[in-house]
C-alpha cells in the first residue's frame, strides 16, 4: 500500500472561483488495484480532531494507476467559515490518512456580494441548490460590470459557487448569451455548462471553471462589413446519449423585404431576414458534421409566409443582432430560435428546437434534418393537436415559450405568453401513430409571488423538473421579474404560494450598481441541482 507523500492546497483556486479548493495528493507509487484507491473529504474545522470524528462530505474515488498524482477539487464552501480536509488512501479498515486544515474561503467579489437577493416561500423546497446567471453591481464602482454564474444555497440562502465569465472565456468574450447546464453521463463531478459569450464564442466548461472545448466564429460576428453569421445565441446541448454538441446559430440570409409584409415600411428597405438553425458536431466543436436552418432547409420563406405576427417598422433592425452582423443590411429577427436539445427515444437521435417568434416547436431527425412534426398553439403552424387533459386550468395555447426540452416521456416548456392571466411551465405528453398527432397539456404550474398574484414574463426564462420529486415539482425562473421559485401545484391554478423564492430586489445592489433591477442583466435561466460538483 502506498504512502502519502504529499498534500497540496490551492487557494484561491483561480481564474474561476475563490470558493473552491484544489487538493492535490502525491503517493509514493501506482499501481491498478484497491490499495491504491484515494479520496478526499471536507468539513467544517481547524484540522486538530479530524481523524477521529464523523460528517465528512467525501469526493469519488480516483485510483493510482498510472500517476502519483491526483487533483480533486472541491466545491460548496460558505465564505469566511474554516474548513478541514482529510485524504484516504487504500480500502476501508486498512486505509491511510492525512489530515489538516483546509482553509477559510474569502468573501465574494465585492461587486457580485453587492447584489441583493430577497428569500421567500411557504417552505418545505425541495431544490438543494440553485444556479443561475447574473451580472454584478459593478455599475458606478470604477470597475467594469462582469457576467457569472452562481449557485444558491436555498436553506443559508447564500451564494455558495460562482463562475466568472471573462475569467474562464479563455478564447475571448466576456458576456454570456446563451448557457445551460448538463449532469453528463457520468457521477456528479462530472456536470458541464456549454455556453456562448458575446455571440462569437462557444464554450464548454467544467464546474471548476476549466474550458473543456472552444470555438470561435470570429469576424463573422463583428458587425465588420461583410458580417453574415454564422453567430451563435441563446443555447447549446450536448447529448447525453450520442455525444454529439448542438448549438443554435444565426446568419444573415440573401433575401430582402421584396414581396414580404416587410415591403414599404419606413427603415425595412435593406433589411435582410435572419436564417436561424442548429449547428452540429460530433463531440469537439472542431468537428462541425453538419448545419440545418430555417430557410435554407426548412422552407421558412417569408415570401411566402411571414409567420404568425404581424410584420413592424421596429423588427427590420433587430436589436438582438444588429450590433453582430453587417450594418449595410439591418437584420429582420423573424423566427429567433432560443433553445435546442435533445432525446434518442429509439434508435435515432431526435432534436427540439423553440422558435419564439413563431410561438412553435419542431423535431427535427438529427441523422437527416427532416422535420418530424411541428407543434403550436396556432392550428396553421402546427401538425399536431394541441390538447388538454382533464383537471387543468388555463388556456390550451402557449407562446414566446422558452427552454423546450422533452424527456421519453413527456415534452417541457417554460410558456411565456400563451395564458392571458400570467405564464407557466407545461408538460405535454405525445401520442398518436406514430407518427405522433397530439400533444396533450397534463401538468400547468402557474407562475404567481408570495401573494398569489400572477407573475407575466413576455422575455426568456426556464421551467425544469426539480430533481427527486418525481416529476411533481419544476423549479421555474421569470426574466422580467428577476424571480426563481419553485412551484408545486401542476394544476393551472394560483391556489398555492411557491415553496421557494429567490428574488432581486427592485433596489438591486447594496453599493454602487444601477438604481433599479432594469439594470442587472442575466436571470435568463435557472437549473435546480442536487449538487455542485458532486457535493
Amino acid at each position: 500500500m502506498p504512502n502519502i507523500t504529499a498534500v497540496s492546497i490551492a487557494n484561491p483556486y483561480t481564474p474561476a472561483n475563490t470558493m473552491m479548493y484544489a487538493v492535490t495528493v502525491t503517493v509514493s507509487g501506482a499501481y491498478d488495484d484497491a490499495d491504491h484507491d484515494a479520496k478526499v473529504g471536507f468539513r467544517t474545522g481547524d484540522g486538530s480532531t479530524c481523524k477521529t470524528d464523523a460528517g465528512w462530505k467525501w469526493s469519488h474515488v480516483e485510483r493510482f494507476a498510472t500517476s502519483t498524482t491526483k487533483t480533486f477539487i472541491l466545491y460548496n464552501f460558505q465564505p469566511g467559515v474554516q474548513y478541514q480536509y482529510m485524504v484516504m488512501v487504500g480500502p476501508p479498515g486498512s486505509a491511510k490518512f492525512e489530515c489538516d486544515t483546509l482553509g477559510t474561503p474569502p468573501s465574494l467579489p465585492a461587486n457580485l456580494s453587492y447584489l441583493d437577493l430577497d428569500f421567500d416561500g411557504s417552505g418545505g423546497v425541495s431544490t438543494d441548490y440553485v444556479l443561475l446567471d447574473t451580472c454584478d453591481c459593478g455599475a458606478g464602482s470604477g470597475v467594469a460590470v462582469r457576467d457569472y454564474l452562481i449557485a444558491v444555497d436555498t436553506v443559508s440562502q447564500a451564494i455558495v459557487w460562482y463562475l466568472d465569465v471573462a475569467a474562464v472565456a479563455s478564447s475571448g468574450g466576456d458576456t454570456l448569451s446563451g448557457w445551460r447546464w448538463q449532469p453528463g453521463n457520468n457521477p456528479p463531478h462530472s456536470a458541464r455548462i456549454l455556453a456562448t459569450v458575446n455571440r462569437r464564442y462557444l464554450y464548454e466548461w467544467d464546474m471548476g471553471g476549466a474550458a473543456k472545448d472552444s470555438k470561435d466564429y470570429g469576424t463573422a460576428c463583428t458587425q465588420a462589413a461583410g458580417s453574415d453569421g454564422p453567430c451563435v445565441s441563446h443555447d447549446a446541448f450536448r447529448s447525453p446519449d450520442t455525444g454529439a454538441v448542438y448549438a443554435v446559430s444565426s446568419q444573415v440570409s440573401a433575401t430582402g423585404v421584396a414581396g414580404t409584409g416587410w415591403n414599404g415600411l419606413a427603415g425595412c428597405a435593406t433589411s435582410r431576414f435572419v436564417n436561424d438553425g442548429y449547428e452540429q458536431f460530433s463531440g469537439a466543436f472542431s468537428s462541425l458534421t453538419s448545419d440545418y436552418y430555417t430557410m435554407s432547409d426548412w422552407s421558412y420563406d417569408p415570401t411566402v409566409d411571414g409567420g404568425p405576427r404581424t410584420p413592424d417598422a421596429n423588427q427590420c433592425n433587430s436589436s438582438y443582432w444588429a450590433p453582430y452582423f453587417d450594418p449595410a443590411y439591418p437584420p429582420i429577427d423573424w423566427t429567433h430560435v432560443n433553445s435546442v436539445t435533445t432525446t434518442k427515444p429509439a434508435g435515432t437521435e431526435l432534436i427540439d428546437l423553440s422558435f419564439y417568434q413563431w410561438n412553435q416547436v419542431i423535431q427535427v431527425n438529427a441523422s437527416t434534418g427532416a422535420i418530424n412534426w411541428r407543434l403550436s398553439g396556432n392550428s396553421t403552424y402546427s401538425t399536431l393537436t394541441l390538447a388538454m387533459a382533464g383537471g387543468i386550468s388555463g388556456a390550451t395555447d402557449f407562446a414566446g415559450q422558452h427552454a423546450v426540452y422533452q424527456t421519453p416521456t413527456y415534452l417541457q416548456m417554460f410558456d411565456n405568453l400563451g395564458e392571458s392571466s400570467g405564464s407557466r411551465v407545461l408538460r405535454m405528453s405525445l401520442s398518436g401513430g406514430p407518427p405522433i398527432t397530439t400533444a396533450t397539456i397534463t401538468n400547468s404550474w402557474a407562475l404567481v409571488d408570495a401573494a398569489l398574484n400572477p407573475l407575466v414574463c413576455p422575455g426568456q426564462g426556464s421551467g425544469v423538473t426539480v430533481p427527486g420529486t418525481s416529476g411533481v415539482n419544476v423549479l421555474a425562473m421569470c426574466a422580467d421579474e428577476w424571480t426563481v421559485e419553485e412551484l408545486s401545484d401542476s394544476d393551472g391554478t394560483t391556489s398555492a404560494e411557491p415553496p421557494f423564492i429567490l428574488e432581486l430586489a427592485s433596489d438591486p445592489c447594496t453599493m454602487y450598481g444601477p438604481a433599479n433591477r432594469d439594470g442587472i442583466y442575466g436571470w435568463y435561466r435557472a437549473f435546480p441541482l442536487e449538487n455542485i460538483g458532486e457535493f
